[in-house]
């Protein structure tokens, strides 16, 4: 009989511990189904702001010397201005600072417009061949979906006299007559590459990889 009594309240105890473990358990799995619908939300959301993608290390075009050292053909630097549509669509309060900067020429309606006709775009020139420093103003800014796409373009001191000699290149700075296009070989670079991960505002958050350095085209005499 004392046996069967002691049998019995351990029974009871184990049945408590188990009772108690089993309220211990679906606690835990309630709050983790609680949480998971603001965290899901914030990782999503943290997930579309970044991005990876490679970016584009330019390289220079050589330069075509006379004989006297002097350049007759100049590759400089110049920038187009881009708008990321669907990024825009997110950050309408982007909207409102792009049309306060006055070298643009950019209303809001104007704006909205390219919006909704590229809507799913990430890329949209709103203005080209904007000298670097103009270009820089405005990158400053940190507005997002606005950022600055790197070119060259090449120049000739001696246009008249030389034009049918020298040649020209074309919109990617490629030789399409004369020596730019014989010499484009020599002349032209390769750009790099490296991957990164920014964000919203076109800011550089990490670097995937080891960047592939830009080789620059040879200077000719």
């Amino acid at each position: 009989m004392l046996g069967h009594q002691v049998r019995t309240k351990i029974s009871q105890r184990m049945l408590i511990i188990l009772a108690l473990f089993v309220a211990v358990v679906l606690a835990l799995i309630w709050r983790l189904i609680e949480l998971d619908g603001p965290k899901h939300q914030f990782l999503e959301q943290h997930a579309h702001q970044m991005s990876d993608h490679y970016k584009v290390l330019p390289s220079h075009r050589g330069q075509l010397l006379d004989r006297n050292n002097q350049p007759i053909a100049i590759s400089a630097p110049i920038d187009n201005i881009v708008i990321d549509p669907k990024t825009l669509l997110e950050n309408p309060e982007a909207i409102d600072q792009i049309t306060e900067i006055k070298a643009l020429h950019l209303s809001h309606t104007q704006i909205q417009k390219i919006i909704e006709k590229h809507s799913k775009s990430r890329f949209y020139y709103v203005m080209k061949k904007v000298p670097p420093d103009l270009s820089q103003q405005i990158m400053s800014l940190k507005i997002p979906g606005i950022f600055a796409e790197h070119y060259e373009r090449s120049y000739y001191p001696e246009q008249n006299a030389m034009a049918q000699l020298v040649g020209f290149t074309n919109s990617h700075n490629q030789g399409q007559d004369g020596l730019e296009l014989s010499l484009n070989n020599w002349l032209s670079g390769h750009n790099g590459h490296e991957k990164i991960v920014d964000n919203g505002l076109g800011q550089v958050i990490a670097v995937r990889d080891l960047p592939k350095a830009p080789q620059n085209g040879r200077d000719i005499t």
